[in-house]
């Protein structure tokens, strides 16, 4: 996947760059570069990982997990939250490594 159409997900998804960052456009037609972000459910956004490798993680709102993904990664309806959390970027490339 190169580049992924406005879109909306029903949960939240943490989005990584594994070895750099990616873009993404919200409704206001302007691409912002981010490393890691969460996008909350219901938000209108594209995706453009210009050839780097990108994973995502979905939690289901009714799910065991979901708040203690939201205690993790606090985010807020309706808006993109970028992280600064390379954690994070270490377990990704772990996993998709």
């Amino acid at each position: 996947m190169q580049h992924l159409e406005a879109h909306v997900y029903g949960a939240p998804v943490l989005h990584v760059g594994l070895y750099g960052p990616f873009r993404l456009m919200l409704g206001d037609g302007q691409w912002r570069s981010c490393r890691t972000a969460i996008v909350p459910p219901g938000l209108r956004h594209a995706l453009d990982v210009s050839g780097g490798v990108h994973g995502k993680l979905f939690v289901e709102i009714e799910s065991p997990i979901a708040s203690a993904f939201r205690r993790r990664f606090p985010y807020r309806r309706g808006a993109v939250t970028g992280l600064n959390d390379p954690e994070i970027v270490e377990l990704f490339r772990w996993i998709f490594g």
